[in-house]
């Protein structure tokens, strides 16, 4: 079916473009590596506030939830400068590995 220079598209040709447009912006998600620190201890370093340490509960696209001492912080995304896991970095330094910060010191 045409509508004026459109061609108009049956209900399975729109359910198709919207299930390839969820997978597109699922693969755009992935990019993002914040979700590998849920759960875990952290250091992060926030733009204007300093270091926050504390337990990462959630990471979403634009916040994180972070578990600290005081209380549960949500921070947005924009103004976290990095993100270094604590229990990481004591692990490696028991295997006798560096972490990454001592490696791509610039």
């Amino acid at each position: 079916m045409s509508f004026g220079d459109k061609k108009v598209e049956g209900r399975g040709g729109e359910r198709k473009e919207r299930g390839q447009e969820k997978e597109r912006r699922a693969k755009k998600a992935l990019a993002d590596f914040s979700e590998e620190y849920v759960e875990k201890k952290v250091l992060i370093d926030v733009e204007r506030l300093g270091t926050l340490e504390g337990r990462l509960l959630k990471a979403t696209r634009y916040w994180f939830k972070l578990l600290t001492e005081s209380g549960v912080i949500y921070l947005n995304k924009a103004y976290v400068i990095a993100i270094t896991p604590i229990e990481e970095e004591e692990r490696s330094a028991n295997k006798g590995h560096r972490p990454c910060a001592q490696l791509c010191a610039w």
